[in-house]
């Protein structure tokens, strides 16, 4: 692989997953500059039909989602503050 996609990779990575903790829970961390967001459809199926109940997980968290859950990727937020164990989720 050639130097220059090699730091084109690295960059896109870093545009995606921003802050993201793929071991830390960021919402202790408070609203964190930039990170990857996702979603447990499973937790919260209203969500499927009103886009208004989606509540969104850390990278962290949507790893230890368990692996039966219908979990999608919302790409990255800014200022965002994990929804687990608040009263969304």
């Amino acid at each position: 692989m050639c130097w220059n996609l090699k730091i084109e990779l690295i960059e896109n990575t870093a545009a995606v997953f921003g802050a993201a903790n793929d071991k830390t829970y960021s919402n202790g961390e408070g609203y964190i500059k930039r990170q990857a967001l996702y979603s447990s459809l499973t937790c919260i199926p209203e969500a499927k039909e009103d886009p208004e109940r989606v509540a969104g997980v850390c990278l962290a968290c949507s790893y230890h989602c368990p692996n039966s859950h219908e979990l999608v990727k919302l790409y990255t937020k800014g200022n965002f503050r994990c929804d687990y164990g608040n009263s969304k989720i």
